[in-house]
């Protein structure tokens, strides 16, 4: 390997290991947000089946309850990325903050799927077909919950369309980190975890001690990944080159 390759390799190392101090850092100074994940997560299975009871709506209004929950969570990611001190007092504007932003793509998903059904009825590989859309739809959306906390999307094509176009600049820099934290879940594992699958992690569906190592694993990525996006978005390959190369990290 050359010179050249060993030190881009170094600087985007060093990098990443820059974004996980900070992110180490900024958690500190919320330590009670690391709870956060599991306490959203067991809130929504008592009001989950509840709202099942309501037959053909209950589709609907879990839906509801998921864009809430998720836009209480993304609501204290972004403070805690930002380095603000936020507590509990916050809980009750998190649920609005981005709840339609999380609506809007849900909706427009739910159109893409609905038309892509109609569109396979009748082909036998459809299974196959929708499988690989969906992969290739979760890997375009990966980036969706920080782009709609950094950069305010609000409408659903707009975050589509800001997802394809920050991958398009550094979908390398981005999924490497992911790549290698899926492959070291999964030699640890043996398998994939769990059953509740949200954007960016996953939680195991497990006892209450497995949720709280897979929510406290699953804040610390998740407010990396919201470093790493905002270092990626501002900067270029050749700025975090000089900026990575070992004499300019801060």
């Amino acid at each position: 390997m050359s010179a050249t390759a060993m030190n881009v390799l170094a600087a985007y190392a060093r990098m990443y290991g820059w974004c996980l101090s900070q992110a180490l850092k900024a958690i500190s100074k919320n330590a009670w947000t690391l709870l956060l994940p599991l306490g959203l997560t067991i809130s929504m299975i008592p009001i989950s089946m509840l709202a099942r009871t309501l037959g053909p709506l209950s589709g609907y209004v879990v839906g509801f309850l998921f864009a809430a929950a998720f836009s209480c969570y993304l609501y204290f990611v972004g403070e805690v990325v930002a380095k603000s001190k936020v507590t509990l007092a916050e809980l009750k504007k998190s649920f609005g903050a981005y709840f339609w932003s999380l609506l809007n793509l849900g909706f427009v998903l739910w159109i893409a799927n609905t038309v892509l059904g109609f569109a396979l009825a009748a082909n036998h590989n459809r299974g196959v077909i929708t499988a690989g859309l969906n992969l290739v739809m979760a890997i375009v959306l990966n980036p969706s919950p920080e782009i709609i906390y950094q950069r305010g999307t609000r409408g659903g094509l707009d975050t589509i369309t800001s997802c394809f176009r920050f991958l398009q600049e550094s979908w390398v820099e981005w999924l490497i980190p992911h790549a290698a934290i899926a492959g070291a879940v999964y030699a640890l594992t043996r398998e994939l975890p769990g059953a509740l699958l949200m954007p960016g992690f996953m939680v195991s569906a497990g006892s209450l001690p497995g949720l709280l190592v897979a929510g406290l694993l699953g804040h610390v990525l998740m407010v990396y990944r919201g470093f790493l996006f905002a270092e990626l978005e501002g900067s270029s390959h050749r700025q975090r080159l000089f900026r990575f190369n070992g004499k300019n990290v801060p």
